[in-house]
C-alpha cells in the first residue's frame, strides 16, 4: 500500500511518531518474504520516509535485510527483536528504540518518523480487496496462488482484486487447478473433493506366509499376508524377504482407486531333514541336542552329522550333505551295550530288585543288562532291606555283596509337628536361669515336619551300622551315645540309603519348637512340665547312667526325653541370636561348633531347660551325647 509524504528538514533529534502492525499486509509472509541467518522467517518494518542515507542496527539479533522503496524503507528484522537504532548523517540518531508491540515472524509493521518540526505524513492509498476461501476433502492440501505458496486447506485470505491462477496439491491425490477473477463484493469460494491417486495391494506369499514386505526399498513393517493401503499409483517395486526363502522382487502397476491382489511365489533356500527315533532316544545335530523322538528340522544347505543316542547304547550316526530343496528321511537305531551283574548276600536267597523290578534271588548273575546306573535293593523276610546304587560297565561283570541286618524295625517312630510361630530363647518362664547365649529372645516361624518320638536307640544304631559305640551298652532301648555329630551324619546317610527316605537332624529352631510343645505348648520350663523329675532323667534321679526311653512323661506333642537322658545334636552351626524375626532359620555358615540341646543324665536341672544351648566340635564324643531324627 503506497502513499505520498511532505518532508521538512531540521537538525532536531529523530523520533517515532507512530508504530503500528499492518495485519492485512502479506508482504513478509507471501509476497516478499526473507529469512534470517538461522533460516527462520523474519518480520518486516516499513519505515515511512522520503529520505535516504539511513543506517539501521538491531542489537544482538541484528538486521536481516534493508531494502529502499519509494517513500519508505523496508527493514527485515528477526522475530523476537526488541529494539532498533536508526542513524542519519544529517537527521541525527534514534538510539535503542523499543518496539511497543511483539515482533512476530511473517508480520508487517509501519513506523512513522518525525524530526523536530518535520513530520512525515503518509496518506495510504486505498486498495480494494476481497476474501478467497478454499476447502478440500481431505483437508491439509497445499494452496498455490499465482504459483506462490499461500497456505493449506481449509484456506482463507484477503486478496486484492485481480486475476488469480490457483492450484491445490496433496500427496496421494490428484492435483486440482484453475483460474478465477476476484472482484469487490464477490467472495471467491472453492470446495474441492480430491480424487485419490493411490490404490490398495493385497500381498500374499507362497508357499509360506510371514515374508516381510518393502515397497520401492522402504520397509512397510508388515508381513504376508498383508493389505497395503494408499500405495501411490503407477509402477511400484515389491520386495519380499523370508529367512528360509530367496529374497524375491516383483514390479506391479497400481491403478488409482482400485484394489488388487498380488501373489508372489518365493523359492525355498533350505533343505528338510527328518530323523526317525524312539521317544526315549535323543537326537543330536552337529553335536547339538535337538530333542527326544523323531525330529523334523528345516536346515540351510550344508554338511550335517546326525546322531541318535540312548543310555546304555552305542550311538547311531550318519553324515550327509543337504542341498536347497532336498527332503531327507533317516532312521537311525542305537545298538545296545550289554553286560552282567553278580549279586551275593549273607544270608542267601534274598530277593534282587533292579530299578524296582524283581530279577531273581541271591546268589545270581543277572545277564543282558544295559550298561548304566541301577538302583539295587535286596529284600529278605526277617532282615532289613539293603539298598545301593550300582553301575553296570561294559566288558566286565560287576560284583555286589551285601550283609543283611537281622530284625529290621530300625526306622524311628515319628510324631507330626504342625508348623507355627513361637518366641525362641530366654522367655519369661525361664526366670533367672537363662544364659547370655539364649538372648535376645526373638520370633521364629517353622514349617511342619515329623520328629522322632524317641531318641535313636542302641538297637536302631546297631541295625544300621552293625556296631554299638555306647558307653552304657547292653540296653537296646536306651539312647545310643558316645557318637559325634559326624557319626550321626554317617548313620543318617546309610539309613537314607537303606530306606530311600531323607532323614536328617532337626534344626535348632525345630528342636526348640517341638520341645516347647509346638502349637499345643503350655509354656513349660522343661519339655512337658515345670517339674523336671516327671519328664527327664538328669543328675538328681539318673543314678549316673542313661535309661530306656519312654519311661518318663511325654510333652504336649507326645515326644519323650527332650529334656534329659542325652544331649541331642542339631543340624546348625552354633552362633549368636538376632532380635529380628526369622522363618525356618538354619543357623550361621561355616563355624567351628555344632549345637546340642536338651541336657542329659549327668547335668543339673538348669541345663535341661527348653531354651538352654550347648555346643561342641562336630568330632566330639562322650557318654552324654546322642541325637534324634526328623523328616523331611
Amino acid at each position: 500500500m503506497l502513499g505520498a509524504a511532505a518532508i521538512l528538514f531540521s537538525q532536531e533529534q529523530l523520533s517515532v511518531a507512530a508504530f503500528n502492525p499492518l495485519p492485512n499486509d502479506m508482504t513478509a509472509r507471501t509476497l516478499a518474504p526473507e529469512r534470517d541467518a538461522n533460516g527462520s522467517l523474519t518480520a518486516l518494518i516499513k519505515v515511512v520516509t522520503a529520505e535516504s542515507g539511513f543506517e539501521f542496527e538491531g542489537g544482538s539479533l541484528g538486521i536481516a535485510k534493508v531494502e529502499p522503496k519509494t517513500a519508505e524503507i523496508w527493514v527485515y528484522v528477526p522475530a523476537g527483536a526488541r529494539t532498533i537504532t536508526i542513524k542519519h548523517p544529517q537527521l541525527g540518531i534514534l538510539r535503542n528504540y523499543a518496539y511497543p508491540v511483539a515482533i512476530e515472524a511473517g508480520n508487517v509493521y509501519e513506523m512513522k518518523l518525525t524530526h523536530g518540526e518535520l513530520e512525515v505524513k503518509v496518506k495510504e492509498r486505498q486498495i480494494v480487496t476481497e476474501f478467497v476461501i478454499i476447502t478440500s476433502e481431505p483437508s491439509g492440501a497445499d494452496v498455490y496462488l499465482n504459483n506462490e505458496p499461500a497456505g493449506k486447506t481449509p484456506f482463507q485470505a484477503e486478496k486484492p482484486e485481480g486475476r488469480y491462477e490457483w492450484r491445490v496439491v496433496r500427496d496421494l491425490y490428484l492435483a486440482e487447478a484453475g483460474v478465477f477473477e476476484l472482484k469487490s463484493g464477490e467472495k471467491q469460494k472453492l470446495s474441492l473433493q480430491l480424487k485419490p491417486n493411490y490404490g490398495t495391494l493385497e500381498v500374499v506369499s507362497v508357499p509360506e506366509a510371514g515374508a516381510t514386505i518393502a515397497v520401492n526399498g522402504f520397509k512397510t513393517g508388515k508381513s504376508t499376508p498383508a493389505t497395503l493401503e494408499e500405495v501411490p499409483s503407477g509402477e511400484q517395486t515389491l520386495t519380499l524377504t523370508h529367512a528360509w526363502y530367496e529374497t524375491t522382487t516383483q514390479k506391479v502397476t497400481v491403478v488409482a482407486g482400485k484394489s488388487e491382489q498380488v501373489r508372489i511365489t518365493m523359492q525355498p533356500n533350505f533343505a528338510e531333514l527328518t530323523a526317525v527315533a524312539k521317544a526315549d532316544e535323543e537326537v543330536y545335530l552337529n553335536d547339538s541336542f535337538k530333542g527326544k523322538g523323531t525330529l523334523t528340522e528345516r536346515l540351510a544347505p550344508g554338511v550335517y552329522r546326525v546322531e541318535v543316542r540312548k543310555a546304555g547304547h552305542t550311538p547311531a550316526t550318519k553324515q550327509l550333505t543337504l542341498s536347497r530343496g532336498d527332503k531327507e528321511t533317516l532312521s537311525l537305531t542305537p545298538v545296545p551295550i550289554l553286560s552282567a551283574l553278580k549279586v551275593l548276600s549273607e544270608p542267601m536267597e534274598a530277593e534282587i530288585y533292579l530299578n524296582g523290578k524283581l530279577v531273581g534271588t541271591t546268589p545270581q548273575i543277572v545277564r543282558d543288562l544295559l550298561v548304566g546306573d541301577y538302583a539295587l535293593e535286596l529284600r529278605k523276610e526277617g532282615f532289613g532291606n539293603a539298598k545301593q546304587s550300582v553301575t553296570v560297565k561294559a566288558g566286565e561283570t560287576v560284583e555286589v555283596a551285601e550283609v543283611l541286618t537281622k530284625g529290621g524295625g530300625f526306622e524311628p517312630e515319628l510324631v507330626f509337628v504342625e508348623g507355627g510361630t513361637f518366641t525362641m530363647g530366654c522367655t519369661s518362664e525361664q526366670g533367672v536361669d537363662c544364659y547370655e547365649s539364649e538372648k535376645p529372645s526373638h520370633q521364629v516361624t517353622v514349617s511342619s515336619f515329623q520328629m522322632g518320638k524317641y531318641e535313636v536307640t542302641q538297637a536302631q544304631w546297631r541295625a544300621v551300622m552293625g556296631n554299638n559305640p555306647s558307653s552304657f551298652s547292653g540296653c537296646d532301648d536306651c539312647p545310643v551315645e558316645n557318637v559325634s555329630w559326624n557319626d550321626a551324619q554317617a548313620y543318617i546317610s546309610k539309613l537314607n540309603q537303606q530306606t530311600g527316605k531323607s532323614y536328617r537332624l532337626p534344626t535348632e529352631a525345630e528342636w526348640e519348637f517341638a520341645a516347647r510343645g509346638g502349637k499345643q505348648s503350655k509354656g513349660y520350663k522343661y519339655s512337658g512340665s515345670n517339674t523336671l523329675g516327671s519328664v527327664a532323667w538328669y543328675a538328681d534321679n539318673s543314678s549316673s547312667q542313661t535309661h530306656a526311653e519312654g519311661q518318663k512323661q511325654a510333652n504336649e506333642l507326645g515326644i519323650y526325653d527332650m529334656s534329659g537322658n542325652v544331649w541331642e545334636w542339631c543340624e546348625d552351626w552354633y552362633g549368636g541370636y538376632s532380635s529380628s524375626s526369622q522363618t525356618n532359620p538354619k543357623g550361621p555358615q561355616n563355624r567351628s561348633f555344632r549345637v546340642l540341646r536338651g541336657g542329659s543324665w549327668n547335668y543339673v536341672a538348669k541345663d535341661c531347660r527348653v531354651s538352654d544351648r550347648r555346643y561342641y566340635y562336630p568330632v566330639y564324643r562322650n557318654s552324654s551325647g546322642g541325637f534324634r531324627l526328623v523328616l523331611p
